[in-house]
């Protein structure tokens, strides 16, 4: 029967029922009445037809298998009854703990799912990104190198190359690119991305409204022309769709806006505005280093025949210069993701391991948990089972009570997801590619569904394999609860906790290794006081201050004002040192911050008016920003691995208590039998710290080897640390030690007498 048929009858049980049981008495009065016009009298009739026909209540259970929607029908009956005894009753609390524990999981999982899935997993939107390679130079002698091109050396790789459909270039960063926004109200200072022409067109990129650059716009003496991200265009401008051949004043400069790009746009990061990075006068022979290139792959040229043939051209550059103190250099290419991406691909997958050995060792606890239940259970397994069931309904017996837990705890769990992933976007570091985006979206509720799922089999399958299948006589002498599910039960018990404990033990160790590192980057002396230096970011207008002696005079006068102040102890500002465009100020203060902010900004207004400053930070600020990523999947981490160590507590105390429970009476008469109730004890948690012992040393290892798959740096600290292993399996045979308490304590006040008459 197909689902369009399956389906009302399914919605419509009771009319079904109705029908069904209108068919077989209409069925069985037409045999009665043939039997009647055959010669029988009334009630011989009605006998001999029941006979033919069969048991009424035989027939309809044929009629319903039937349907097709028979095994919808047992799951929701059975459904029903787990809800009734999980959830009434004296045991309530221990579904109540369950649902608490998968909320908890499910939720950290599906948000550190959402964080991965939009950093990483999704693609980049630009169009066959495979195809798309970010470039610089590097040193034959250390690869690990990054050497930046000067605007020369692009114009003869681009000119030279013949592996690229097109091939831009751009700095290797937005900071110090940064102009002044006038004539709408405050001055503001926004970031640029200076590009070449054909930036856009290499990646992809069609913009939402306008144009993007044009050689025309990227010569110099070219008109100035800018490039709007989306966010600027809506934050600033109030999306105005007129905005489009309007003009924006920056750093004193008449820009007029050519186009509007799309939302989304991931690189480069930070950025408010594009202009046209050719029109900078005397580029063309300017070789000073700073560019990296941005280019996409003809089809079929692989990315090592690429950099063969650029290896090639820096070869000739060098050969050019041949006399001079250059390094052997060679080109370098690396798929673009992973140049945006950088590091953000290890935190993403850190913080989502993370997530996951949490899940796991909730599931794994609960697991433990209601294997020890079911082995209690086991009275009534094997009553199902001499009454006719099949492991099959025992199966969905259990699913069902799994389904029941799973449910609650995926739908707590994903209102908790959302909680705990708009504080994950809260905490994030700039400089994390697409994070301001996540968000608990279809593909997140698809990995909550899966989860689900998982949590439905584990909870159902490993109860039945920890019960077994208790025969019929020992449930008529009243054993089905005894040795055989539960000696089953203790050995699945054990099992689970090691894993358990392995599972805590690397989250702790990784997270742990981590701190230690962040602290010692926090701690590391750096060679100058944080707290009483100020850098803050300055760009002089080039219309009033057009070559670097007016830039200069402008420093200077600067200086001069900031040195007439008793709070400013001195200035550094390296202006006769260099003809590169100066933007950052360094003041040293015997003020607070604040004080030392307001001196610079009256400084600049004295000398003039109109120039603002941004990025005002002290040294220490600046330090914090710089070890904001080491911060982040610290605080992150320290808390999963803190509630794995706890659900990792709440395991042994169940094991414990449930060897405590099945071994009552054995325990009571050794000790009737003369036997020393320290040794009792003693044997009594053998086994239970012997699995937490295995899964510290299994711990330890997969920390070890899921380090080096993420390939984790650390500063001035191994993972392997004796230290930080010592202090993890300290942490977690002391809480497990602790959890063995209460069980013992109710062994060691055990009455022999009383349990013997028992």
């Amino acid at each position: 029967m197909s689902w369009r048929q399956a389906l009302p009858r399914l919605l419509h049980r009771n009319r079904a029922e109705d029908e069904l049981d209108a068919e077989l008495r209409d069925h069985v009065a037409r045999q009665v009445a043939d039997h009647i016009r055959a010669g029988m009298s009334a009630s011989e009739a009605r006998r001999l037809a029941r006979l033919e026909f069969g048991g009424l209540d035989q027939i309809k259970e044929l009629c319903r298998d039937a349907r097709g929607t028979r095994w919808i029908e047992d799951l929701g009956r059975e459904v029903r009854y787990a809800l009734r005894r999980q959830f009434k009753g004296a045991h309530s609390r221990v579904p109540i703990l369950a649902v608490v524990t998968l909320a908890l999981g499910i939720g950290a999982s599906t948000a550190m799912f959402g964080v991965l899935d939009t950093v990483v997993l999704q693609p980049l939107p630009f169009p066959q990104e495979e195809r798309l390679v970010a470039g610089w130079k590097t040193s034959r002698n250390d690869p690990t190198r990054f050497i930046e091109l000067s605007y020369p050396e692009f114009l003869e790789w681009r000119a030279q190359s013949t592996s690229f459909e097109g091939l831009a270039a751009l700095p290797t960063t937005v900071y110090g690119y940064s102009y002044v926004l006038t004539g709408r109200g405050d001055p503001v200072a926004i970031e640029s991305a200076r590009v070449t022409g054909e930036f856009f067109d290499v990646l992809g990129v069609r913009p939402m409204l306008g144009r993007t650059f044009t050689a025309t716009d990227d010569r110099e003496g070219a008109q100035p022309t800018v490039v709007l991200t989306h966010a600027f265009w809506t934050n600033i401008l109030g999306a105005d769709p007129e905005a489009i051949g309007s003009g924006l004043t920056l750093t004193g400069v008449d820009f007029t806006v050519i186009g509007i790009l799309p939302a989304g746009l991931v690189f480069p990061q930070g950025v408010d505005v594009f202009t046209a990075l050719g029109t900078r006068p005397g580029l063309a022979t300017n070789r000073t280093v700073f560019l990296q290139v941005i280019g996409r792959l003809r089809p079929g040229v692989s990315r090592g025949q690429a950099a063969a043939e650029l290896d090639g051209i820096v070869s000739r550059q060098q050969a050019q210069r041949a006399g001079s103190n250059v390094e052997d250099q060679a080109a370098a290419l690396t798929p673009l993701r992973e140049h945006i991406l950088g590091n953000a691909r290890v935190i993403a997958a850190l913080l989502f391991a993370g997530a996951v050995v949490l899940l796991l060792v909730a599931i794994v606890n609960l697991s433990g948990l209601l294997a020890t239940g079911a082995a209690r259970r086991g009275g009534e397994v094997a009553l199902r089972l001499g009454l006719g069931a099949s492991n099959r309904d025992l199966l969905r017996q259990f699913a069902a009570e799994g389904l029941v837990l799973a449910t609650l705890g995926a739908i707590v769990g994903i209102g908790l997801a959302v909680a705990i992933l708009d504080a994950v976007v809260a905490l994030a570091p700039d400089g994390i590619a697409r994070i301001a985006s996540a968000s608990i979206d279809g593909r997140s509720l698809l990995f909550a569904a899966a989860c689900l799922v998982a949590v439905t089999l584990a909870i159902g399958c490993v109860p039945l394999m920890a019960v077994g299948a208790p025969s019929i006589e020992a449930l008529l002498r009243g054993r089905a609860a005894g040795v055989g599910g539960s000696t089953r039960a203790a050995r699945f018990g054990s099992a689970l906790l090691t894993v358990e404990v392995a599972g805590t033990a690397a989250l702790l160790i990784v997270a742990g290794a981590l701190t230690v590192s962040f602290l010692n980057l926090h701690r590391a002396d750096l060679g100058f006081d944080r707290e009483s230096v100020l850098t803050a970011f300055v760009n002089p207008s080039r219309v009033r201050y057009p070559d670097a002696a007016a830039r200069r005079r402008f420093f200077r006068d600067v200086i001069a004002r900031l040195g007439a102040n008793a709070e400013v102890g001195d200035v550094f500002l390296p202006y006769t040192q260099t003809a590169i465009p100066l933007r950052y100020v360094v003041v040293r203060t015997t003020a607070g911050p604040a004080a030392a902010r307001a001196v610079l900004r009256r400084a600049l207004a004295e000398v003039d008016p109109e120039q603002p400053m941004s990025a005002d930070l002290t040294t220490a600020e600046l330090v914090e920003r710089a070890l904001s990523r080491e911060r982040f999947q610290s605080a992150l981490l320290l808390p999963f691995g803190v509630g794995s160590a706890l659900l990792a507590a709440l395991g042994v105390f169940g094991m414990v208590s449930d060897t405590a429970n099945r071994r009552l009476r054995e325990l009571a008469l050794r000790q009737a039998l003369g036997a020393r109730r320290s040794r009792v004890l003693a044997e009594l948690l053998r086994s239970t710290l012997a699995c937490v012992l295995a899964g510290l040393c299994a711990g330890a290892l997969l920390a070890i080897a899921a380090s080096r798959a993420l390939s984790l740096e650390l500063f001035e600290i191994g993972l392997a640390d004796p230290w930080i292993v010592v202090a993890v399996c300290s942490l977690i045979l002391g809480v497990s030690v602790v959890a063995c308490i209460g069980p013992a304590a109710r062994v060691g006040r055990l009455d022999v007498g009383a349990m013997l008459r028992e």
